[in-house]
This record gives structure tokens, C-alpha cells and sequence, in this order.
């Protein structure tokens, strides 16, 4: 855990923090609590699937729930927006600056983007197999032979086709 996540967490200033471990059946979490009562429970379960990250992601963004659609839909969708700029940033870093582009910090910040992309689709009532599905048939109306100079564009039909496959009346 970096300083930055605990400084969002605790706030400026000297915090005496104690840890602890929970396990709870089979999970197992680390409890860190500062004196003035703020407290933060990371989980060291390891994921089995992405279906058990999906829950996490779901649980704790569901924490941090406005109970407004509008803010919520704008908390989550401006956090892609951020995590995808610092993946831009580190690409324009390395081509225009010669720096190293790391791997590693290119993962973390590709995680960070998508538990945002999932808790934006948690708040819109959609699911990572419903946008896969509905970026399939968009692609393959647009790019039928899967070649981007065979391309035919009818927005009205990729619209329908989308918009059934959401509804469910595939």
C-alpha cells in the first residue's frame, strides 16, 4: 500500500495506525485503524476469477454509494477517465521523453481503470458480458469480413441490434 492510498484514506497529518488480521471462514483481511477512528479492512484473499474480483469491486464501490444515479455514474465514469489519463501520460512519457515505460505501473493503473469501468457498469445496471457482447456486434456490423477497408456503416442497425441485446430480446 503506497502513502498516497493512505494519506485518501487517513488525511494530512501524524496518525498512530495499528493493524490487525481478521479471518472471517475463508477470508482473511488486513485491519488498518488510526487513532482517530478511521479504519480500512484490505482483503488478502487471493481472486480465484475475474468473477470474484467483479464481487469485490461491486461490494466496495457499493459502499461508497451517493444514493444519487447521477453522482454516482460521474464519481465512477470520471475515475476511468483519470486511470485512462495516466496510462496516457505514461505513453506520451515514453515516446516524447525517452522514459521507460514500466510495465508494472502500467498494470496498476489498467487495475485501477477497471474497477472503475466495473463500478460504472454496477451503477448502469450492466455487466462486463453484456458490454463485450454489445462491442461484438458492434464490431462485426462495422467490420462484417473483419477488415477495417471491407467497413459498411448503418448506425440505425447497430443501434437496434445493441439496444436488443440489452433489452434480452436477442
Amino acid at each position: 500500500m503506497n502513502a498516497e492510498i493512505l494519506k485518501e484514506l487517513f488525511g494530512n497529518g501524524e496518525h498512530q495506525l495499528k493493524a490487525s488480521l481478521k479471518i472471517d471462514g475463508n477470508k482473511v483481511s488486513l485491519v488498518l485503524t488510526d487513532d482517530q477512528g478511521g479504519k480500512f479492512d484490505i482483503g488478502l484473499n487471493q481472486l480465484n476469477s475475474l468473477q470474484d474480483y467483479v464481487d469485490y469491486v461491486v461490494s466496495t464501490s457499493e459502499q461508497n454509494k451517493t444514493g444519487l444515479y447521477e453522482m454516482d455514474f460521474l464519481q465512477w465514469s470520471s475515475g476511468m477517465s483519470e486511470e485512462a489519463g495516466e496510462v496516457l501520460a505514461m505513453a506520451r512519457k515514453g515516446v516524447f521523453h525517452k522514459s521507460n515505460i514500466d510495465h508494472v505501473d502500467v498494470v496498476t493503473e489498467l487495475g485501477d481503470l477497471l474497477y472503475y469501468l466495473i463500478a460504472t457498469l454496477n451503477t448502469v445496471g450492466s455487466n462486463l458480458g453484456q458490454v463485450a457482447k454489445a462491442n461484438l456486434i458492434k464490431l462485426n456490423s462495422r467490420y462484417p469480413h473483419g477488415r477495417r477497408d471491407l467497413a459498411f456503416k448503418d448506425k440505425k442497425m447497430e443501434y437496434t441490434l445493441i439496444k436488443k441485446h440489452l433489452d434480452g430480446d436477442e
